[in-house]
């Protein structure tokens, strides 16, 4: 069977700790006679670190290695979403939500509708636009209430990937982004027994 990327992560692949971060991308100058800055925004990306459990090779080890080898380095893709935040914390809908005018790539905030009549959405929930390759994972950066007719506008980061358009359907459960990995060699350690090592992975957003 040919690989097709991305790749879905192996049931068998769980996460004892994981960490996303946020990364900024500025430039920053400082005045050499007050000291005042001067700092300009150029780009946001995620960044992610899965640490897995011991595990053996029946329970879940070689499922991993083959994960890992098949995404071929830097070159592969998959999905993965944050584990923590599989379900909002709000009462919005989380079915049949979808964008509500269009926003353009670098865009910080997004409408939506379908939300269902004065819900809420709550900082620090995740959301996710788009599918397979288009796959991008976003963040709610305030708590926001919908009007009677399931409408909200809300503020997001990181930025938009690429244009939203009206009808674009917006999946607030279980939500996903698309990866790669940080650097080329990823790889395990099996002990005495045969019981794998924690394994870390470490990933971008795939852009």
């Amino acid at each position: 069977m040919t690989i097709s990327y991305p790749l879905s992560v192996p049931s068998a692949l769980k996460a004892a700790t994981f960490s996303l971060t946020p990364r900024k991308i500025n430039a920053g100058t400082a005045s050499t006679f007050t000291g005042a800055q001067q700092i300009v925004k150029w780009a946001s990306i995620w960044e992610l670190t899965i640490i897995t459990p011991p595990m053996n090779r029946d329970n879940g080890g070689a499922s991993v290695e083959a994960f890992i080898n098949s995404l071929d380095g830097q070159y592969g893709t998959f999905l993965f979403g944050p584990p923590h935040a599989k379900a909002i914390r709000g009462t919005a809908n989380t079915s049949g939500v979808t964008v509500s005018a269009v926003a353009s790539s670098g865009s910080t905030s997004l409408s939506l509708t379908g939300l269902g009549a004065t819900t809420t959405l709550k900082a620090g929930d995740y959301f996710q636009l788009g599918s397979s390759s288009t796959t991008r994972l976003y963040q709610i950066m305030a708590d926001v209430t919908s009007d009677s007719s399931g409408n909200a506008t809300i503020e997001i980061r990181n930025p938009l990937r690429s244009a939203a358009a009206i009808g674009d359907t917006v999946t607030l459960a279980s939500p996903q982004g698309l990866w790669r990995l940080k650097n080329n060699g990823v790889g395990w350690s099996v002990g005495v027994g045969g019981l794998y090592q924690a394994i870390t992975i470490e990933a971008v957003e795939a852009l």
